[in-house]
């Protein structure tokens, strides 16, 4: 099972109250000429901020592995997908600061968001980098299984007695 990496949770409150607190700043220094921009960065850094907490007190993410595919759910929505349908996992970089993240493509999916996203970063759809294991060992794991599901005709590695049980579930706190 892979927790919840609270040191990013951490670093992202820490990083909402500087961020807001200078902005406060801007707005209480009387000789600033600066003070819409101060209370659009106090309402967008102390907002985002206090929704982050609210929703990291009660939305839960899950990543379940089993014979047949995964399914991913977080902020109570959810999306499965089969071992079959998808492509090879790789790591991807996103964004200016290059965030790594789990990318995939999905076959017989003519989405138009995911084919402008498999354009511009090499995947359609990409799992979030919110668990403490690193993208690239969740990339080798995600790969490990999808081999073995396919090869095996949908069985998953390492199925013991349980039929019923998923094979692997990651769970963490967002």
């Amino acid at each position: 099972m892979i927790t919840k990496s609270v040191s990013k949770q951490i670093f992202l409150l820490i990083a909402c109250a500087a961020l807001a607190a200078g902005c406060l700043a801007m707005i209480r220094n009387p000789e600033s000429s600066q003070h819409a921009i101060g209370w659009a960065g106090l309402l967008f850094f102390g907002g985002g901020g206090v929704i982050y907490l609210v929703r990291g007190l009660t939305s839960h993410a899950t990543l379940t592995l089993d014979e047949d595919g995964f399914s991913f759910t977080a902020a109570r929505r959810g999306d499965r997908y089969e071992w079959q349908n998808v492509s090879p996992f790789a790591v991807i970089r996103v964004g200016r600061a290059r965030t790594a993240m789990v990318g995939f493509s999905v076959a017989n999916k003519n989405n138009a968001l995911q084919n402008l996203n498999q354009g511009l970063v090499g995947a359609g759809v990409a799992l979030p980098n919110i668990y403490a294991m690193s993208p690239e060992k969740l990339a080798g794991l995600m790969n490990a299984y999808r081999a073995q599901a396919l090869r095996r005709g949908g069985w998953a590695p390492d199925r013991r007695n349980d039929d019923s049980a998923p094979l692997v579930t990651f769970r963490r706190k967002i």
